[in-house]
């Protein structure tokens, strides 16, 4: 029976939001599931690590991140074999996360990867040169210190250590060499894009142009990472671009939708209360 592991029974060092732990796994560790995310970093030594049911290579350099919910677990390990685990739970984690969608790496390691393998057709992860590895492990060992020193301060030090892992891992995605990570990558190019040219009018086709595949499967590859479709996920990206807009500028309704790439303020209601639930006009006088 796999087991189920939850972040408010392991998460065991007097924080909520993030645990992190250095092990040395001779004989593997069993298949099981939890409820946060996971990035997981091969330190020595190899295995082979279990995902969904399907076993890949795991060697050092290698980090790959698992979302709530996938099962894995590692088996055949070498003697040596030793990893580290920094799990957070994304929505207590104060990160900035506009600015991180903007990161093709982060959409490729974080979000397309993850889905793509819960279907079994990707094999590679994000393998780091021993220069990446010991910036990595640098990062980690602060992130230790913090947790085990509990100085004043040390919450806020260890989101902004979390954050600067997830960006330069993502950066560092972006630079592998690996085809199967360019494929992903370009896919996360895309949804870049869309975050940074939101108001821009764009078409299926030149989005997939974009991700270098064909329309089919860049709706087939999107909507299998995100949980609906492009055009959907454009849609929710302006208008909660018009909802900061409003709430930040107070400027009229028919600006904000205009500004954000609606042509009809009319549908821009619409949809603005149909995705956040309320009304433009309403939403501005909401408190923050």
């Amino acid at each position: 029976m796999t087991a189920r592991i939850f972040a408010r029974n392991h998460f065991t060092r007097g924080l909520d939001f993030i645990y992190l732990s250095d092990n040395r796994l001779p004989n593997g560790y069993g298949e099981h599931s939890h409820d946060y995310i996971e990035i997981v970093i091969t330190v020595e030594g190899r295995a082979k690590h279990r995902i969904n049911g399907r076993l890949y290579d795991t060697v050092p350099g290698d980090v790959c991140v698992i979302q709530g919910g996938d099962m894995h677990g590692f088996e055949l390990a070498t003697k040596d074999f030793r990893v580290i685990n920094i799990m957070y739970l994304p929505e207590k984690v104060v990160f900035p996360l506009p600015l991180l969608l903007k990161l093709p790496g982060y959409h490729a390691l974080f979000v397309i990867e993850p889905a793509q393998r819960l279907e079994g057709e990707f094999r590679a992860s994000l393998r780091l040169d021993s220069l990446g590895l010991s910036s990595v492990l640098a990062l980690a060992r602060r992130m230790e210190d913090e947790l085990e020193g509990k100085r004043l301060g040390f919450e806020s030090i260890l989101h902004a250590l979390l954050l600067e892992l997830v960006a330069t891992l993502s950066r560092d995605y972006s630079k592998s060499p690996e085809a199967g990570a360019q494929k992903l990558l370009r896919m996360g190019e895309a949804v870049a894009w869309m975050e940074t040219n939101y108001a821009s009018q764009v078409s299926l086709s030149e989005l997939a142009k974009k991700a270098s595949v064909s329309e089919r499967q860049f709706l087939r590859l999107f909507t299998k990472a995100f949980g609906h479709p492009p055009v959907e996920h454009l849609l929710r990206i302006r208008v909660n671009a018009a909802a900061q807009m409003l709430k930040k500028s107070g400027c009229r309704v028919s600006e904000a939708a205009f500004a954000c790439g609606f042509n009809d303020s009319s549908y821009f209601t619409r949809q603005f209360k149909r995705i956040l639930g309320v009304a433009p006009k309403r939403y501005t006088k909401l408190e923050p």
